[in-house]
């Protein structure tokens, strides 16, 4: 009985999730085996000494930031049919070689295929809230998105329904992975959603936060199977946030070591024009700001209350501000929330948007649109988030909602269940 862990790592979030995930099963004594394609985030594993195994072929740096970019287009293919085939001829083979009980991907969606193909249960964590209940109940933020005068005279909680209803049964996606399922004889899948969701999809999220009991969430199966296998489930797991990277390098403390309000600042996926905003914003604040740079390659200009570092541990950063400006992923959301730190999030698609309208329901921080950085009011919600004790007072209720579970050890409990 072997758990195969396959993270993305052209996602740090995919990355440390499956790191989390995986020594939770190591502590409870569930052999678990990792493997990658490799990626931008492949560093996190050598360097948190975790033994893996590597399969072709591999994705380089600018495949990487390819894939990034067309996970934000679903009706662009998301893999080369023939890159797609030889990723799952790869995983079938290392299945069969460990005789794989389950596999556990974070984003691996070439292992949709590769596990119907071995027989192994799926079991993904690259979801997040982003699952049937939250769209049929019209939670995501789909209108913010969809820029069209038509759809605008259409109230936004209809119009974000409508949105969801139509999500579910879209197809984007199911002719490329349908074309290799016909060359290898796997199963087809079904829709989009079919593509995105495993056997079991794991949660990484509280009840609290997300607004769906947990008793409704798990109760719940597939309506209309055309679009999905009747043997999908879902099941809350708990906050999965990265703890890499090592300990606070000495120049970032040091830079922090001021009465001036601290900022934190992590895009990490984003477009560097959006970085470089952010930063010039910054850069005329009464503030010290610390930006994680990440795959953003270049200087960002010279000021002395900007620190621009490539990588930092963001769950011991963060404790040591008095706000993050994040683009929503859930990650980076959930490492806010520990530290009970409030935000000011710019997301980038509707997942992330749902991330933040959340904390900002609960009175966390503030979201705000691309439009809006664009036009210069970024200052101004930094101003409001700083200058208001109230905002870091709600995030210390999410935190102490969000703690009640070890969300890594709750995902192993699942995986063990299943098994069982």
């Amino acid at each position: 009985m072997t758990v195969v862990c396959l993270p993305n790592c052209a996602f740090l979030s995919e990355t440390s999730r499956m790191i989390a995930v995986f020594r939770s099963l190591q502590d409870l004594g569930v052999p678990a085996l990792m493997a990658t394609h490799g990626g931008t985030y492949e560093f996190a594993l050598r360097r948190e000494g975790i033994p893996y195994q590597t399969l072709e072929p591999r994705m380089s740096a600018e495949e990487c930031r390819h894939f990034v970019e067309k996970v934000v287009n679903p009706r662009v293919p998301i893999y080369d049919a023939d890159v797609l085939e030889s990723h799952v001829r790869s995983e079938m083979d290392l299945f069969r070689q460990y005789e794989a009980s389950a596999v556990l991907i974070g984003f691996t969606l070439s292992a949709v295929l590769s596990a119907r193909g071995v027989g192994a249960p799926l079991i993904v964590t690259h979801l997040g809230s982003f699952v049937p209940p939250a769209l049929e109940q019209g939670i995501f933020g789909f209108a913010e998105y969809i820029d069209n005068p038509i759809t605008a005279l259409l109230p936004g909680l209809w119009l974000d329904r409508l949105a969801g209803w139509v999500f579910q049964r879209a197809r984007w996606q199911t002719r490329l992975f349908n074309s290799v399922a016909d060359r290898l004889e796997v199963e087809r899948v079904r829709s989009t959603m079919d593509v995105l969701m495993g056997d079991l999809t794991l949660v990484t999220d509280v009840p609290e936060i997300v607004g769906i009991p947990e008793e409704e969430l798990e109760a719940w199966r597939p309506r209309d199977t055309r679009y999905l296998r009747p043997t999908a489930r879902l099941q809350y797991a708990g906050a999965i946030f990265a703890r890499v990277f090592g300990d606070v390098p000495e120049d970032v403390s040091d830079f922090l070591q001021t009465e001036r309000p601290k900022v934190y600042v992590s895009l990490a996926s984003s477009r560097r024009e959006y970085v470089e905003r952010v930063v010039a914003a910054l850069a005329v604040m009464d503030v010290r700001a610390v930006v994680t740079a990440t795959v953003h390659e270049g200087s960002f200009g010279e000021s002395d209350n900007i620190l621009i570092k490539d990588f930092l541990p963001s769950h011991q950063v963060m404790p040591m501000c008095d706000l993050a400006i994040i683009h929503g992923g859930q990650g980076s959301v959930q490492t806010a929330i520990s530290a009970a730190l409030p935000l000011v999030g710019i997301p980038l698609q509707p997942e992330q948007n749902f991330n933040l309208r959340q904390v900002e329901r609960h009175g966390g921080g503030l979201c705000m649109s691309l439009r809006s950085l664009r036009r210069g009011k970024l200052r101004s919600a930094v101003d409001r988030v700083l200058g208001d004790p109230s905002y870091r007072a709600s995030m210390s209720r999410l935190q102490t909602w969000q703690a009640a579970r070890d969300g890594p050890l709750e995902a192993a409990r699942a995986i063990r269940s299943l098994l069982a």
